[in-house]
């Protein structure tokens, strides 16, 4: 007999284990927004999301260090905290960044909570997506793009109403055709008729 109950309880640990091993893979226990203010506000002198500054890119690099370098975001926390310490433990991979951006001092962020850091690395594991920018005016480029646009469907629009007006006219001729040929019938039997009715007088 199958016990359920056993089947279930592994259902729920593997969903557990999942759901924990994705969010510190992804760092999504962050709250993204915040992290933007305060990426800004503490690390854009040094770094950007897209490209290397002074220091590397950082977009994905929980998932990066994860998949090239077996470290997790505990890791990230004591460097983003005091880098220096964690090269004076003798962390290799600290050592070979610091080495690799040639010697180049990363200011250390005592101040930063645990809860800060998370915010920063949901950021960088997934930025917001910007707001569209509200303006009055169109820009000079947009109306030459949209014009053509609007063009094409205009000629879209104008042909096959033209279509749909030919075939209409067709079925109207068609229609007028059948209806001649109907009274022609119609006619030409009654002619027949008062024919008949004369030869009979």
């Amino acid at each position: 007999m199958i016990s359920w109950r056993k089947h279930y309880k592994k259902g729920l640990i593997a969903i557990g284990l999942l759901l924990s091993t994705s969010a510190s893979i992804y760092g999504q226990d962050g709250d993204p927004k915040n992290g933007e203010k305060l990426f800004k506000a503490n690390c854009t002198a040094c770094h950007a999301l897209d490209k290397q500054v002074v220091g590397p890119a950082l977009k994905g690099v929980v998932e990066r260090l994860k998949s090239e370098q077996g470290l997790d975001t505990a890791w990230l926390h004591k460097w983003i905290k005091n880098n220096k310490e964690l090269r004076a433990s003798g962390d290799k991979y600290a050592n070979e960044v610091f080495e690799k951006f040639n010697k180049t001092e990363m200011q250390v962020f005592p101040n930063l909570a645990d809860k800060d850091i998370d915010d920063i690395l949901a950021y960088t594991t997934n930025p917001p997506a910007p707001e569209p920018v509200k303006t009055t005016e169109a820009a000079p480029g947009t109306e030459a793009t949209a014009a053509p646009a609007n063009n094409t469907t205009s000629s879209i629009v104008i042909i096959s109403l033209l279509a749909i007006a030919g075939l209409l006219v067709w079925i109207l001729l068609k229609l007028r055709q059948l209806v001649k040929m109907g009274q022609s019938e119609e006619l030409s039997g009654l002619n027949e008729s008062r024919v008949k009715s004369f030869s009979e007088i």
